[in-house]
């Protein structure tokens, strides 16, 4: 994230945590874990999966526009609404004349990163082989900035999830749809020690 969004976002997530709203957000991070899996606090993939059910908590299941109708601050509400509409992205990224450059594999848009923002900073060193960015972004006037719940999938599941979202897309999936079943492919990935990489992000898995 930039700098300005992350104020915004810790005090969102902050007053998310606590009453009044905390009953409702941990009733929607626990609906997502059931529909797509959790992982055991000392799991890897642990950190990554709980802020991602954060993140869903306030832009999907819409605290972020509640909690942020309470501020005070004219300019913390619009950053607020801008969090609460983050755009639903597949990324893959590639350095272009210095700017970082994000290529949406499912809507097929595209955006450059903010300079500023940290995610595209730490993926920097990971261009020769970039993993597939499962994110939400807000476009800024510097550029995209990606929320914090982001999720990698490897760099060699890549070409696997291609074909699966073309079926997605003949079966016209949804794109809430899509990404909560590859929410679910990645915790049946991290689960089994055996299990290849094209076998997890098959399509035949986008049902459940």
């Amino acid at each position: 994230m930039i700098p300005s969004l992350r104020a915004v976002y810790d005090e969102l997530t902050e007053r998310a945590t606590e009453p009044p709203w905390s009953t409702r957000c941990q009733q929607l991070r626990a609906e997502l874990v059931a529909r797509c899996g959790g992982f055991e606090p000392d799991h890897p993939a642990a950190a990554a999966r709980d802020a991602a059910s954060l993140e869903h908590a306030l832009v999907a299941g819409g605290l972020a526009r509640a909690i942020g109708a309470e501020l005070h601050d004219p300019s913390e509400r619009a950053e607020a609404l801008a969090i609460a509409g983050a755009i639903p992205a597949l990324l893959l990224m590639e350095d272009h004349a210095g700017l970082l450059v994000a290529h949406d594999v499912w809507s097929g848009a595209a955006w450059w990163i903010a300079p500023g923002d940290d995610v595209g900073r730490d993926l920097r060193p990971q261009l020769r082989d970039p993993p597939l960015v499962q994110c939400r972004l807000v476009v800024t006037d510097a550029g995209a900035a990606l929320l914090p719940g982001v999720v990698f999938h490897a760099a060699d599941a890549v070409e696997t999830i291609q074909h699966t979202l073309a079926r997605a897309a003949e079966l016209q999936l949804s794109t809430a749809q899509v990404f909560e079943a590859l929410l679910r492919m990645e915790h049946r990935f991290h689960s089994h020690t055996r299990i290849k990489v094209s076998y997890a992000y098959r399509a035949e898995v986008l049902s459940g």
